[in-house]
């Protein structure tokens, strides 16, 4: 089975705590715009999901746990007749929408963080 595609940022939890020992807020923030840095997948993937007959896109979602953000399908439980449903859309709607924004995503973060970093004196 293909392993899906990632964007790993290496060193992040670090920066992260950094940045909290100088300021709360500024790691709550740090968070956030790594939230905005994932909309371009979130609406690539909300677009793809659209074309299939019943699909929801409000349960295509960004979560953030940690230093850690995912754009997932929320929904808990198979409806409907299509038990594959979830994997039809890993693999033709959140897969492909990575691969086509990761260099973006990759650009927001590096943005992000060295925004963060000039402003905590790094």
């Amino acid at each position: 089975m293909p392993v899906a595609p990632t964007v790993h940022v290496y060193g992040l939890r670090e920066v992260q705590r950094a940045f909290r020992d100088v300021d709360r807020k500024l790691a709550l923030q740090l968070g956030n715009d790594l939230r905005k840095a994932a909309e371009p997948v979130l609406t690539s993937a909300k677009g793809k999901v659209s074309r299939y007959r019943g699909a929801s896109i409000n349960t295509i979602r960004i979560r953030r746990a940690g230093a850690t953000v995912y754009v997932e399908q929320s929904a808990k439980k198979v409806t409907g007749n299509r038990g594959d449903y979830g994997a039809l859309q890993m693999r033709n709607a959140l897969e492909p929408a990575l691969d086509e924004n990761t260099s973006r995503v990759l650009t927001d973060v590096e943005r992000v963080l060295d925004r963060y970093a000039s402003s905590a004196g790094f």
